[in-house]
């Protein structure tokens, strides 16, 4: 148990990071006299530097065979690269900075899932149990920043970011030191030329990716429609609370659903929320669309996680994780790039163009799902 609640420890400093960073970055980066392309074009970056990064070293850290040691290097990085965006000013030196800090913040999330995966396995515990309290941080963070953020500069955003960091670091010190045997990092690529494995990464990439948009301007635009910082903070901690209620019952959905049905979820719950979401702003429709993030995200994210755990050798289960990670993240960064240029263009109507995304990702995983079918027949 105790195992347990140290892997809790570093989902909740990392997650309170992407609580304040997926709402609120944004914001910080049009105090610094950014344009909305521009904004597209650093989220873009950071996506893009991320994803090419978990690849890289994740693959490294499976030849290692361990992950404790790379992940409080890499949290110190990023702690280190972030407080340097206190010294830019302008789209250029943003762009460096960002290069810089997405490169070590990258790989922490998938050698958590895979560590964390591959400890639940072990022990006997739920994964989706310590998962959710990465989502209960995001909450958190999201609500208080929006509270904080009432009267108050959108530097304060920045100083927010740098605590949750230094919290990130300190919890990874005490993450377990559990050490699979090494693995032969480049035997990863073949996973690339296992069709289904290739269909999963491509259905959950545009699943993931339709939420572009929502992660870049999702504010911006509510903002835009007149809702408040406390209103918006409600807002997006209302999708991740019904994530956590997701994840509280993994363990049970997935007994009685399956892993692969719960990516095909998430592609219905995109077409539906990001069609609600482009037609209205009214409040009614914001709320209960929202609650589809317990769909859009969080059951194609642990449809994935549970298929590769079952599927890929422990060897290689990182590297996975980081090719899952990769591709979601190619996904999200040409996203965050053509929503800004969306944005600029239809403002809240872009989210229609999401509903398609999404629309082709559950094409995906209805074909990887008969595929399957097929296989087992």
């Amino acid at each position: 148990m105790m195992i347990a609640v140290r892997l809790a420890g570093f989902y909740v400093g990392s997650f309170a990071v992407i609580g304040i960073a997926v709402p609120f970055w944004p914001l910080w980066l049009a105090s610094k006299g950014l344009a909305p392309d521009e904004i597209g074009t650093v989220i873009a970056v950071s996506i893009l530097t991320r994803a090419t990064m978990a690849s890289v070293v994740t693959r490294l850290v499976d030849a290692l065979g361990e992950r404790r040691r790379p992940m409080i290097a890499l949290s110190a990085a990023s702690l280190g690269g972030f407080l340097l965006f206190g010294l830019t000013d302008g789209l250029w030196s943003i762009l460096g900075v960002t290069l810089i800090y997405a490169s070590m913040m990258a790989p922490l999330h998938p050698l958590i899932e895979s560590l964390t995966v591959q400890i639940a396995q072990d022990r006997g515990f739920d994964y989706g149990r310590v998962r959710l309290w990465g989502s209960v941080a995001f909450i958190i963070s999201a609500l208080a920043v929006g509270r904080i953020l009432v009267g108050s500069e959108a530097s304060i955003i920045f100083w927010l970011m740098t605590l949750s960091l230094a919290a990130t670091f300190i919890t990874s010190l005490f993450l377990p030191d559990s050490r699979p045997s090494p693995g032969a990092p480049m035997r990863g690529l073949e996973l690339l030329t296992t069709p289904k494995f290739v269909l999963l990464l491509a259905a959950t990439a545009f699943i993931q990716a339709s939420h572009s948009v929502y992660y870049s301007f999702g504010t911006i635009a509510w903002q835009a429609a007149g809702y408040s910082e406390d209103a918006i903070g409600a807002l997006w901690a209302e999708g991740v609370v019904a994530e956590v209620i997701l994840f509280a019952y993994g363990r049970a959905i997935l007994k009685r659903v399956g892993a692969l049905p719960l990516i095909v979820l998430g592609g219905i719950g995109g077409v539906l929320r990001w069609t609600g979401t482009g037609l209205t702003d009214a409040a009614v429709v914001l709320v209960v669309v929202q609650a589809l993030h317990a769909l859009t995200f969080g059951a194609a994210h642990l449809g994935a996680v549970q298929l590769i755990a079952r599927t890929v050798p422990p060897q290689l289960a990182t590297t996975a994780q980081g090719l899952y990670v990769a591709m979601t993240g190619i996904g999200l960064g040409i996203g965050a790039y053509a929503s800004g240029k969306l944005y600029a263009a239809f403002q809240v109507r872009s989210y229609l163009v999401m509903a398609v995304v999404a629309a082709i990702g559950l094409g995906l995983a209805l074909v990887l799902a008969r595929t399957t079918k097929k296989d087992e027949t």
